[in-house]
């Protein structure tokens, strides 16, 4: 007579969900949300009624994240918020990609620290800004005029731009570059995003509502790392370029975003005097 409650073992060449967790050491809720997306495929062996995940797949994928891991902490990169000494360096890059004719100068930059000198983060190598990202919070009319492309970055003034105040919810407008020629790009674009997801993380710790995040791109890098983000694509007509994206805070089942709502709740929690967090669906 079977016993009751026990979960099957996975049969010969496949994994259970909770040894694949294990063996990608990967967060619970980051594995089901890729498989949910489909990133990571389930099985159902013939003969059984339940899932598994195929050793060899997952394996390959465990290998992949530890090289990948042991060449990312040996590199030289460098995240860290953007001091005013390396407001040339962020013109470089966009310059390098996209010429001079729509680049915010250094003088517009400069007077956005004024009002916030959070607004944007560097990797830099042996000191050499390589690439930056972006956590532009601005009015809710900045926003419009901005994805609708009635105005560029560079036509953004001082009075668009909002400080990061905690209780205030917030609409942000982000982005992050790599500059051209650089050998192996797409680390340093994974340094970025690594390094801005911490950021939303520590803005959260601090009691800062980000309610929205707005993006554009018309690469194709841009277009799937928004997509792999959780990015909900709003862009209007269909097939319009720049591409526009928005990520709803509130309501998205991102795991990162999930992690930034839970980190928002213990702040709450422990400061319970302070409203933060009041307007955001937790």
């Amino acid at each position: 007579m079977p016993r009751r409650g026990k979960v099957s073992k996975a049969p010969e060449g496949y994994y259970s969900a909770k040894d694949a967790i294990k063996r990608l050491n990967m967060p619970p809720t980051t594995f089901h949300h890729y498989v949910r997306l489909g990133k990571i495929k389930k099985k159902v062996p013939y003969g059984r009624k339940e899932g598994f995940y195929e050793k060899a797949y997952i394996d390959k994928m465990a290998e992949a994240s530890q090289l990948y891991a042991i060449e990312y902490a040996e590199g030289p990169a460098v995240f860290s918020i953007a001091s005013v000494e390396d407001v040339p360096g962020i013109y470089d890059v966009i310059t390098s990609l996209w010429g001079t004719l729509n680049a915010p100068t250094n003088e517009t930059r400069l007077s956005w620290y004024q009002v916030n000198p959070e607004i944007d983060y560097v990797v830099k190598r042996e000191g050499v800004v390589v690439g930056f990202v972006n956590i532009r919070p601005l009015t809710h009319d900045a926003i419009e005029r901005l994805m609708a492309g009635e105005i560029q970055p560079k036509d953004l003034k001082p009075e668009d731009i909002l400080p990061f105040t905690p209780g205030v919810p917030l609409e942000c407008d982000v982005g992050a570059a790599v500059r051209a020629g650089i050998h192996h790009p797409k680390k340093y674009g994974m340094r970025l995003i690594a390094g801005a997801i911490e950021t939303c993380k520590n803005f959260a710790r601090r009691g800062i509502i980000i309610n929205r995040l707005y993006a554009q791109s018309s690469t194709p890098d841009g277009i799937r790392l928004c997509r792999k983000l959780g990015f909900e694509e709003i862009t209007s007509p269909p097939y319009k370029m720049p591409r526009q994206f928005m990520l709803n805070i509130e309501t998205s089942h991102s795991p990162f975003v999930q992690e930034y709502r839970e980190l928002l709740r213990q702040y709450r929690a422990t400061n319970p005097g302070n409203k933060a967090g009041a307007k955001l669906e937790l």
